[in-house]
This record gives C-alpha cells, structure tokens and sequence, in this order.
C-alpha cells in the first residue's frame, strides 16, 4: 500500500463542482494521492458511465500538486486541454466526463501578516441578470457612484475571478447573486464561493446578497443563507426597475463603506 502525504502545515485543497454532478458540491483532500474515477472507495467519486474506475490521480511532489490521467484516452482535461500530466495551480478547471470541478488550493502564505488589501474595501460584483442590467451595474451605476463595479453572466466566471481575487489579497466587499444562472445557479454559487472562501481562513467574509424570490424549499433555503454569513435576501416583485433600486442602494452602502 501506498504511503500517503499528507499537505503541508496551514495549506488546503479542494474540488468544488460546477457542473456535472448533482447531489455533491465540494470534495476536500487532505492527504495524496487521490484517486478520481467511478470506484466507490476513489477520493473523488464520480460514478458516471463517462468516467473510468481510475480515471486520474492528484499528487504530491515537492511544493506543487499534479494530475496525472490514467485513462489514457483523453477524457481528463485541465482548462480545456487534455492532459498526460500537469501541475494544476489554484482557479485551474479540470473536467472529467461531463463533470467540471474547481481547483481549490491555498498554501500557507511566507509572512504571517494579512494583506493590507484585505481592509479596504475595493469592488462590488453581480451574477446573472439580464444583460441590460449587467450593463448597467457595470457602465452607467459605476460611474455614478464612482465604484468599481464587475457584472458576471455566470457562476464559472465568478469562481475563476473570485479564485484569483483571494490569491492576491483583493477581494470583492459585495456579491450580488440572481438565482438563474447559466449551469449552475445562484444558490449552489454561493454554496461554493463561500466553501472556496473558507478555504483561504480569511476572519472578514465577503457579504452576499441574495436577490431573488426565495424557492418554495424554505428551509433548505434559509440552511443556505446561514452556511452563508454574512448575508441578506432582497426578494423584488419581479420588475427590472425595482430590482435596480435594490441593487443601487447596495452599491451605495459600498461607497458609504469606502469613506469611513
């Protein structure tokens, strides 16, 4: 059997799911190597007709993680390109089959102190909407509130930005999330933001603003909600108008953030 190596001190990897698997959100890997495919007992079970028994193994060798294929037939891909064997670095996509996964990985930084970034308040974002309003958000309210203001279309574009936002210490203060989005939808984005946000153990989370009507599973809903803090819920009666409103107010409350 195998030795297994554990991650460094203070360091911590993950897979969050994006697409693909339903049911499952986020495989947390501690110890290497891992073994991804459609075996019951792999660290990383995707049990999918597309995915072989061992489909691919993550390692640990010296200060860097790999992934290697072991199907052999080009199903194991790491940002659209199929792969042999490959550093994977943190915000890499890698795809199995019909299943996109998130790289994860935080590594303990060379100093102690945090980032001075991390106190000021820099950007707020907003996921889905209609292009009229990500044009908008990021145009026209931007300039009148004199903020940086990003508007996403996806929840895969936000994951990628929000990994490499957290890696150089320049997190968004504010995300504003629609429930329909392309793939995966507001609700499991913020799931996964929020777990990969855990991941980096910053003390000051980044607030989200859920701005839909809540899904008839109140409950499980408000589970959401509370894994999430800090986070609110604005639900507008479903006009364009009304849902700007909304979210200019919370963009202002940025700026009013900014000079205090």
């Amino acid at each position: 059997m195998a030795v297994k190596q554990t991650l460094p001190a203070g360091a911590s990897f993950s897979l969050t799911v994006m697409q693909g698997l339903p049911g499952r959100s986020r495989f947390a890997i501690n110890s290497f190597p891992a073994l991804i495919g459609a075996r019951p007992e792999a660290e990383v079970p995707l049990q999918l007709p597309q995915v072989a028994p061992s489909q691919a193994r993550l390692m640990w060798v010296g200060d860097s993680l790999f992934l290697e294929d072991l199907a052999r037939a080009g199903t194991t891909q790491v940002n659209d390109k199929a792969i042999d064997r490959v550093r994977i670095q943190n915000g890499d996509i890698i795809e199995v089959g019909p299943v996109k996964m998130l790289v994860q990985l935080s590594l303990p930084a060379a100093t102690s102190e945090e980032p001075s970034e991390e106190t000021v308040v820099k950007s707020a974002w907003a996921v889905g909407f209609s292009p009229e309003f990500r044009q908008w958000w990021r145009e026209e309210l931007s300039t009148e509130l004199d903020l940086q203001l990003e508007a996403f279309r996806t929840g895969e574009e936000v994951l990628v930005a929000l990994s490499s936002a957290l890696g150089r210490g320049l997190p968004p203060s504010l995300i504003i999330l629609d429930l329909r989005l392309p793939m995966i939808n507001g609700i499991n984005l913020a799931i996964a933001a929020r777990a990969f946000e855990l991941g980096f153990r910053r003390q000051n989370l980044i607030p989200m603003v859920f701005l839909f009507d809540p899904p008839d599973a109140t409950t499980s809903f408000e589970k959401v909600v509370k894994f999430c803090q800090p986070a609110r819920v604005f639900s507008p009666s479903g006009s364009e108008e009304e849902t700007r409103d909304i979210a200019r107010d919370l963009a202002a409350e940025v700026g009013v953030t900014l000079l205090t």
